[in-house]
C-alpha cells in the first residue's frame, strides 16, 4: 500500500519511524499518536489508467489485458484479432511483424499486403 501525506503530518507505518523509512520532506518525524486518524480522514484516491488497445502485430493476451506480439511467422492486421494469422506462403514475417517480406522471386504491391505474387521477371525481384 502506498499513502501520500502532505510535509505536516506525521506517521509511523507497522512500527517504523517515518524517519527511518523515507527522507523526512516527504513526512515529518513528529509523533504517530495523530497518524491513524489522520490516514482514516483522507479520501480516497481513484486513479484512472487507460490502457492502450493492441497495435498491429500484436493481439490481446489470455487474460486480455496485455497484448502480446506475434510469435515469428506470424501476423495480426487487425487490432480485433483473437489469433495471430500464418504468415503468406511466399513471404516471412519477422518477429511477428506486419512488414512482410516477399520470398526471393516474389513481390508485393504494399508493406503490408498478404497477397505475394511470383515476379514476371525472376532478375526484377531480388
Amino acid at each position: 500500500m502506498i499513502v501520500f501525506l502532505p510535509s505536516d503530518l506525521s506517521m509511523t507505518v507497522a512500527g517504523v519511524h517515518p524517519c527511518n523509512a523515507v527522507p523526512s520532506t516527504v513526512v515529518s518525524c513528529q509523533g504517530a499518536s495523530h497518524a491513524a486518524s489522520v490516514i482514516q480522514d483522507l479520501p480516497p484516491a481513484l486513479i484512472f489508467l487507460q490502457i492502450r488497445p493492441c497495435l498491429h502485430g500484436e493481439i490481446v493476451g489470455q487474460q486480455g489485458d496485455v497484448c502480446d506480439q506475434c510469435p515469428d511467422g506470424q501476423y495480426s492486421l487487425d487490432q480485433a484479432d483473437q489469433a495471430c494469422s500464418p504468415c503468406p506462403d511466399s513471404a516471412m514475417c519477422p518477429n511477428g511483424t506486419t512488414s512482410f517480406i516477399p520470398a526471393e522471386g516474389f513481390w508485393h504491391s504494399a508493406a503490408n499486403a498478404t497477397l505475394m505474387h511470383r515476379c514476371p521477371n525472376s532478375n526484377a525481384c531480388r
